[in-house]
């Protein structure tokens, strides 16, 4: 059986992928919860730091 691979490609830089993982530490996320987790409570965190800057 073929394994199926993606159609989209994203080519991300060392600093964003830095970045990145920085935020999941912060946020205490392992690579183990699903991405649609990690969106939702980025999302979330960055409404809040918008908030409190404002």
């Amino acid at each position: 059986m073929t394994t199926a691979f993606p159609r989209t490609v994203r080519a991300v830089d060392t600093a964003h992928l830095l970045d990145l993982a920085q935020e999941a530490a912060m946020h205490s996320f392992s690579q183990r919860l699903g991405t649609d987790s990690y969106r939702l409570a980025t999302t979330r965190a960055r409404a809040e730091q918008q908030a409190t800057a404002s």
